[in-house]
């Protein structure tokens, strides 16, 4: 049985891409990357962080390949609500600077 705590959904609701649980090395893998790939293709995308918990590296470096990918395809992204400790360790990483946190 799955604990829900430690689980990681990716849902879309009015074209904002909703993230809940934990962003961590345990639950990246699991994203459906068809989902993504399909919200990158817009021009725009939002993503929001507001219902994730737990953070760690794996889900910054996550965030990180997220922002290439769309400015591969030319998707301007945005980040709301994200997370004070995803913040922290992007600080500690030198690339807060680089991410389009709202």
């Amino acid at each position: 049985m799955k604990n829900k705590l430690t689980d990681l959904n990716l849902s879309i609701v009015n074209e904002v891409c909703v993230l809940t649980g934990e962003l961590t090395r345990h639950t990246v893998p699991n994203l459906p990357l068809e989902k993504i790939q399909k919200s990158l293709s817009a021009n725009k995308t939002v993503f929001d962080f507001k219902q994730v918990g737990k953070v760690d590296t794996a889900g910054l470096a996550w965030v990180c390949s997220l922002l290439e990918q769309a400015n591969s395809k030319k998707c301007k992204l945005s980040l709301i609500n994200f997370p004070e400790q995803l913040i922290k360790l992007a600080k500690l990483s030198g690339v807060e600077n680089f991410l389009p946190i709202a």
